[in-house]
């Protein structure tokens, strides 16, 4: 379902939205604004939107005991924004688009499956993802050939693995967690990781025409940027963002 989803790709990020002639056309994401015709674009305005979910006086409490000192993990959090709008211009590959159609939510909960066969027959839960109109899944899958109603969600560097695949990125994660070959000591983790292999094996053998989803979930530097971009945006979560903009700008 992944790989369908992906597959419907449009020029501008933003949201679905209905206009008055009954058809579908782009729209602003919620507090960041928008449509944007490139990614660029989009990295600068979240950087002009977003703010961190923890004050100051609330990450100390939080890093008592951390590994770092309050200080240094609070200038790490208030230069992250700053670095990704240094660099927004040469984030994407994919600069220009077209853009995938994203849900944010993807997990077996929301995936409706046919008892009988087990064919997948419809996707829930569309509200916790900035795509709202499913009927856009159904009109473009039928073959829609008219003009542009509607926008994609995101960057390509911001699609990530379904929840049920994710983990935390080795370099927004401590470094004694992992050997000098870099693999994670935590078996649980490690047994994420071949998962995670065999998923992206799975979505390169369905994929038709290019190969961006599959090249997105197997791109380290890409996957870092996911899970750091919904860790500061939506979770508040304390973690190495400068190392995640190291990897990315040193495997750029």
């Amino acid at each position: 379902m992944l790989v369908q989803i992906t597959s419907l790709r449009l020029p501008k990020i933003g949201t679905v939205v209905r206009n008055r002639d009954g058809g579908y056309e782009s729209g602003p994401l919620p507090g960041i604004g928008g449509p944007f015709n490139t990614a660029a674009e989009f990295f600068e305005a979240w950087v002009n939107s977003v703010k961190f979910k923890w004050d100051k006086e609330t990450i100390g409490r939080m890093m008592q005991r951390g590994p770092i000192s309050a200080e240094q993990m609070i200038a790490i959090i208030d230069q992250f924004p700053v670095q990704i709008k240094a660099m927004a211009s040469r984030i994407s590959a994919t600069n220009n688009g077209p853009f995938p159609l994203c849900h944010d939510d993807f997990l077996h909960s929301n995936i409706m499956v046919d008892e009988s066969n087990f064919n997948v027959t419809g996707i829930i839960d569309w509200e916790g993802a900035w795509v709202r109109w499913t009927v856009l899944v159904r009109e473009l899958a039928e073959g829609y050939r008219g003009p542009p109603r509607a926008q994609p969600v995101t960057p390509w560097e911001l699609i990530a693995f379904p929840e049920f695949l994710q983990t935390m990125p080795a370099s927004f994660d401590l470094p004694h967690k992992y050997d000098g070959e870099g693999q994670p000591l935590d078996e649980e983790v490690r047994q994420t990781w071949r998962e995670r292999k065999e998923y992206i094996d799975m979505v390169e053998s369905v994929e038709r025409g290019d190969k961006m989803l599959s090249t997105c979930l197997g791109s380290d530097r890409s996957q870092a940027l996911a899970y750091a971009y919904g860790a500061y945006t939506s979770i508040g979560k304390l973690g190495f963002y400068d190392r995640v903009v190291e990897q990315l700008e040193r495997e750029r």
